[in-house]
């Protein structure tokens, strides 16, 4: 029988640790190991209890979270998967968290035996097994990027020739802040398509996300709205809580934000934004499947094939969780597969 993942669970309030605690300890492969109520117990605990994962409120008193996982990632470089809420201070700092090496983040449960408690039941089991696989250099190989700023980024220039893509639309889940601010800042002011971001996050967070990103980059990037123009030059980015499809007005294209269909697991849909982007833009349209786990986007990512569009994948080499892009390589609809870091020239080179 494989040994049980590790969990130590870190929060100033005792109702989130034990109700987290509780969460976790329903899964026989998951044993919480120990609680610590700020960062700096946080940091003597995993010193001494070698957990696999840990789970990490972000305002703590006497050392943040934030503070706190600089710590771990590099000196005891540990999964960490940040416990946030819908402050939109907390929102910020989530992001921030994401971007320095945090695998991913849960929302913090906030009534005991309401019907919201066990929603995350199923998602932060997942995400505690899906992390407890990244440990030492393989982590921090795979996460941890510097902080990007617009006098750090190198932007990628496009040789002249006639256009190719009119739509680049990028799909990613775990580990996606950190991957988007990978590719969208070196993207140059003049690039010649539109881009759609569909990333898998609760509503409140996909704003700050497109907000952070705007602010490191040449090109625009805003959160879509509902009729917002698509254009070269600018990036929209997918409200979590809602599909972002497309439709063609005369001799313009616009966003279309809608709940329907509700009943799957993810939205806003991968699938949906490039079947839409398939529709719209046919052999002129490239789909980018990033880091992230499950198989989202991949019927989408066929139908951009089929109507004679082009496509990427993330290597595994940079993926924190080698799922989404894995399964578009085997099932044999890409393109090319490249390393994170190379994303932007290959898509620069297509468009």
């Amino acid at each position: 029988m494989n040994a049980k993942v590790k969990v130590l669970v870190v929060d100033d309030s005792a109702f989130a640790r034990r109700t987290l605690t509780k969460i976790l300890e329903q899964d026989p492969r998951i044993q919480v190991i120990g609680t610590a109520w700020d960062g700096r117990e946080a940091l003597e605990k995993i010193q001494r209890l070698k957990p696999d994962v840990v789970t990490l409120d972000i305002v703590m008193p006497n050392m943040t979270g934030l503070q706190a996982l600089d710590v771990i990632i590099k000196e005891m470089p540990t999964p960490i998967i940040v416990v946030s809420s819908l402050n939109p201070e907390v929102i910020k700092e989530t992001l921030m968290a994401l971007e320095r090496g945090a695998v991913d983040f849960i929302l913090k449960p906030t009534e005991f035996a309401s019907e919201k408690l066990f929603q995350i039941k199923t998602e932060l089991i997942n995400k505690v097994i899906t992390a407890a696989s990244l440990k030492g250099k393989a982590l921090q190989d795979r996460v941890i990027q510097p902080t990007i700023s617009q006098q750090e980024v190198k932007v990628v220039t496009r040789k002249e020739k006639p256009l190719r893509i009119d739509c680049v639309c990028i799909g990613v889940s775990t580990g996606g802040p950190t991957a988007l601010h990978q590719i969208i800042p070196k993207l140059p002011a003049d690039f010649p398509a539109s881009i759609l971001i569909v990333q898998h996050m609760p509503p409140g967070f996909t704003e700050s996300l497109a907000d952070r990103l705007n602010r490191n980059s040449q090109i625009e990037v805003k959160e879509a709205k509902e009729g917002d123009l698509v254009k070269p030059g600018r990036a929209l980015v997918a409200p979590g809580g809602f599909h972002l499809s497309l439709e063609r007005k005369k001799h313009a294209v616009t966003t279309r934000i809608h709940r329907e269909p509700s009943d799957i697991i993810h939205i806003p849909s991968i699938d949906i934004t490039f079947s839409s982007v398939a529709d719209i833009y046919g052999e002129r349209s490239l789909g980018v499947i990033l880091t992230g786990m499950g198989r989202d986007g991949i019927q989408g990512l066929q139908k951009i094939k089929q109507s004679g569009g082009l496509s990427i994948a993330e290597d595994e080499s940079t993926c924190v969780v080698f799922g989404m892009p894995q399964v578009a390589i085997n099932t044999g609809i890409v393109d090319k597969v490249v390393p994170l870091y190379d994303i932007a020239g290959v898509i620069m080179e297509m468009v």
